[in-house]
């Protein structure tokens, strides 16, 4: 036995564990600015304030779907919010601006994760949550009194776990739990926000996919043997799908009220592209001129997700160039 390198991986698990520690107390610390900031009026209006109101007839009714407010796409954050509440006998309204901007320090934990997975480096996925937690529109999601955290983070996990569940074929039953991990968890995102669940798997299967078909028509030993790995992913993102349709018509009845959602999405997208007439107009713009009071106030801190959109698409052209290029010239 080498105790050298047994003596090395220890101290690197140390230190992944230390980065984490304190990308934790840095997500705390951020939150902990904004309520020495704002105050409790970080919790009035808008969104927080309809889950304000969802939080409360849940525990005054005892119901998932209270008739005095329910929020249709999902209950989780309110019964946890009910839970936390009840155990800890804080007040709603200083639960929604104190602890619930506390509560959003998690995402630290599967965001080192996945991206631990992705690059295979624990300072990469490090030096990746910061910059995750620079962006601020992120921020102005996952602080509010919201599901968002949750959804969020819960996407960032299931990603994780299916990736983790690819590269983990050899060991049955690892592969058994994290598959079993990764059906909970997609159940959870269910659970805060259906709507965010059948948006995100969708396009997971959109993209996977596509990927599985460029795999099959593209004559290169590298994709042969990406496409088994696309195909699992694939069959397990469309069988979330299925999950999402038993939760929304048959578990959580109020959250088919989306089928009249992407309806009306439908008919927006055709009046947009193709000059249909639905009775109303349509400004794809307006949720910009309407959110925000500085339009260059909204460019300017949108640029960090302009710049990733920008970058990630002149690679996505490369590789695809690359990969057209390489089958020319075998065929």
């Amino acid at each position: 036995m080498d105790f050298s390198q047994e003596g090395q991986r220890r101290n690197n698990v140390l230190s992944e564990r230390s980065q984490v520690l304190l990308l934790f107390v840095a997500a705390v610390l951020s939150a902990g600015y904004l309520l020495l900031r704002y105050g409790d009026r970080w919790a009035i209006g808008g969104d927080a304030t309809r889950f304000s109101d969802a939080i409360f007839w849940m525990a005054q009714e005892n119901s998932l779907a209270p008739a005095g407010h329910t929020y249709g796409n999902g209950y989780g954050y309110q019964a946890l919010a009910v839970f936390l509440i009840e155990i800890t006998g804080i007040e709603l309204g200083l639960f929604q601006s104190s602890l619930s901007l506390i509560l959003a320090a998690w995402i630290v934990v599967p965001a080192w994760l996945l991206y631990r997975e992705l690059t295979e480096s624990g300072e990469t996925a490090t030096i990746s949550v910061i910059l995750l937690l620079l962006q601020s529109e992120f921020l102005f999601g996952i602080l509010r009194g919201t599901h968002e955290k949750f959804t969020r983070g819960l996407m960032l996990l299931s990603l994780y776990l299916l990736l983790r569940g690819v590269r983990s074929r050899n060991n049955v039953v690892q592969v058994a739990g994290i598959v079993l991990a990764f059906y909970l968890c997609a159940y959870a995102m269910m659970a805060y926000n259906s709507l965010f669940a059948t948006s995100f798997f969708g396009s997971l299967v959109l993209a996977l996919g596509l990927i599985w078909v460029a795999c099959r028509s593209t004559l290169s030993s590298a994709t042969d043997a990406i496409a088994p790995y696309a195909r699992r992913m694939l069959y397990a993102s469309f069988t979330v799908l299925v999950l999402t349709f038993i939760f929304m018509f048959y578990i959580y009845a109020p959250a088919s009220w989306q089928i009249i959602l992407f309806q009306r999405m439908l008919d927006t997208v055709a009046a947009l592209f193709l000059d249909l007439d639905i009775g109303q107009s349509v400004n794809p713009y307006e949720g910009i001129s309407s959110g925000w009071i500085s339009l260059p106030a909204y460019l300017i801190l949108s640029v960090a997700n302009w710049l990733i959109i920008g970058v990630s698409g002149l690679i996505w052209v490369w590789t695809t160039w690359r990969l057209v290029t390489k089958r020319r010239l075998r065929s």
